[in-house]
């Protein structure tokens, strides 16, 4: 994965160590001096690239990786410090934006580790997110399988579409109130229709406010008002015979 030279001695596998693809092998590599015209942004991404594939094969904690690198460059400290702490969110993002049968454990090592640094810096930096797919799409092509560029290209796709969708505040549920309150007339329209109203309709406030002001009849009431009066009660006495007056 390094722009250098290797020698093809195979390197014995250390403790936890299991090679990316059955038959393959380590080996050391050397860097051969030669400019490959790569910027300084893109060596920080291969490098952090080369942290955190090599945290997926051998199993280590890519910061434990990160620690025992010499001289990193800031980015690559950014992206693997950021990837691994936020790599769960980043693993559900990338499964939502797969399509058909793909799964993250079905993508390469090295599609993996680019598809996280690249979501990463999607969702965390300002970089614009053409730039961000670029720079992972040319990895890919150089480093990984053959369609892998593509791959990444329409995964990253997805995944920025999604990270800079804009957040919808979804309405309140319309109430039975909301809606009393739509169909009530406005104040203009209530004083045309009180200037429009019959003096006699006018007059029924009064009416009711006057009867509100008097006191209510009971039944007590209904019953004194059945009752005779003294003089009616007193001349049905006269009339009684004597016995019954005794």
């Amino acid at each position: 994965m390094a722009d250098a030279e290797s020698h093809d001695t195979p390197i014995p596998l250390g403790a936890g160590e299991r090679p990316p693809v059955p038959g393959a092998v380590k080996i050391e590599v050397l860097d051969d001096g030669v400019n490959h015209h790569h910027s300084a942004r893109t060596k920080a991404r291969k490098v952090a690239l080369d942290l955190l594939y090599d945290a997926d094969v051998t199993g280590r904690h890519p910061l434990d990786l990160l620690d025992e690198a010499d001289k990193v460059r800031p980015l690559t400290r950014e992206l693997v410090t950021g990837v691994a702490d936020d790599v769960r969110d980043i693993d559900r993002l990338i499964e939502r934006s797969m399509t058909g049968e793909w799964t993250l454990a079905r993508m390469p090592a090295i599609d993996r580790a680019l598809a996280r640094m690249a979501c990463w810096e999607l969702r965390h930096t300002a970089t614009p997110a053409a730039a961000v797919i670029s720079e992972a799409v040319a990895l890919a092509d150089e480093y990984s399988t053959d369609g892998s560029a593509g791959f990444l290209s329409s995964l990253l796709g997805t995944v920025a579409q999604q990270v800079t969708a804009p957040e919808t505040v979804p309405e309140a549920p319309a109430s039975w109130l909301d809606a009393e309150a739509a169909g009530a007339p406005a104040s203009d329209e209530m004083t045309e229709y009180l200037q429009d109203v019959p003096e006699a309709l006018q007059d029924v406030p009064k009416a009711l406010q006057e009867a509100a002001q008097a006191p209510a009849e009971s039944w007590l009431d209904a019953e004194a008002a059945g009752a005779p009066s003294a003089e009616e009660m007193a001349a049905y006495l006269h009339d009684v015979p004597g016995p019954l007056n005794a």
